[in-house]
């Protein structure tokens, strides 16, 4: 959704977590789209 930019907005640090079986790839991919919106938000 793209309403979750404004969830970041102001955030000093953000975490990650999943179940064990949450595969890191999507662990990743998660962290790298966070990573992306909060880069273009600055």
């Amino acid at each position: 959704p793209y309403d979750v930019d404004n969830w970041f907005a102001g955030a000093r640090s953000i975490g990650i977590t999943g179940a064990t079986s949450t595969p890191l790839w999507l662990m990743e991919e998660v962290a790298g789209r966070i990573k992306a919106i909060v880069e273009n938000n600055l």
